[in-house]
């Protein structure tokens, strides 16, 4: 059997990218190289779970990590990546059959002498394997 988190992952970063969000443009990293300028983007920790109730689905919880200088730039680039995930995944091999936002956590972190604010927009999706 075969798991869609790459797919899903492919699908969340291709979306990300085609919005283009200002300030952050290309930057939508799986891994965030040293020295990336505010703001970015962090993708691929996300939670893929069984689902078998209905057929063989799987629940996948997708989180995206703002990094920005300041609580409005964080929450305006929120309010981007909302409108670039909020529908129906189109992946490889697998269909969407449900998408939900779930929320926003905001918090703050300290970068060597930087605070950065954070805030992470989680979504859920119901995928299944096509055959």
């Amino acid at each position: 059997m075969t798991l869609p988190s790459t797919e899903v992952q492919k699908a969340v970063y291709a979306r990300l990218i085609a919005a283009n969000i200002p300030g952050v443009g290309s930057k939508v990293f799986h891994r965030v190289p040293a020295s990336t300028p505010l703001p970015y983007l962090e993708i691929g920790r996300d939670l893929i779970s069984g689902n078998d109730d209905a057929g063989d689905f799987y629940d996948c919880e997708v989180e995206i990590e703002v990094f920005a200088t300041t609580i409005p730039e964080a929450k305006a680039i929120a309010e981007r990546i909302h409108a670039a995930l909020n529908s129906p995944l189109v992946l490889n091999g697998f269909s969407c059959h449900e998408h939900h936002f779930v929320g926003l956590r905001p918090s703050r972190s300290i970068q060597g002498s930087d605070i950065v604010e954070t805030i992470v927009v989680e979504f859920e999706y119901m995928i299944q394997k096509i055959a």
